[in-house]
């Protein structure tokens, strides 16, 4: 690729028009895209309104209030099945401490 001076890059850019041409091609196939994508959310959106319905059906078939209380309960199964260690959380070095300290006081 030959080099080009910053100046007569400059001057290529400062003077680089856009034919009629290139601009109904850009924005047809801009338009096309934003079509695409408008047609992807709308039936993502359908799927997810089918899901969620089919969620609220089984959490009212198993006895669950809500979708949030089944999937959570789901992960909860999953988690003890497929988890090879269960992790928990001790206490604080200060709670236990300072409970230690209650205890004695009492």
């Amino acid at each position: 690729m030959p080099k080009v001076s910053p100046r007569r890059h400059r001057s290529a850019v400062m003077n680089f028009r856009v034919t009629p041409a290139v601009a109904r091609y850009v924005k047809t196939t801009a338009d096309e895209l934003h079509e695409s994508v408008s047609d992807f959310i709308r039936e993502a959106l359908k799927m997810r309104i089918e899901v969620r319905r089919t969620y609220l059906e089984v959490a009212d078939e198993m006895g669950y209030k809500d979708v949030d209380t089944l999937i959570w309960h789901a992960v909860q199964e999953y988690a003890k099945r497929h988890a090879p260690v269960v992790i928990t959380m001790p206490k604080m070095p200060e709670q236990s401490e300072m409970d230690l300290e209650t205890q004695e006081e009492e």
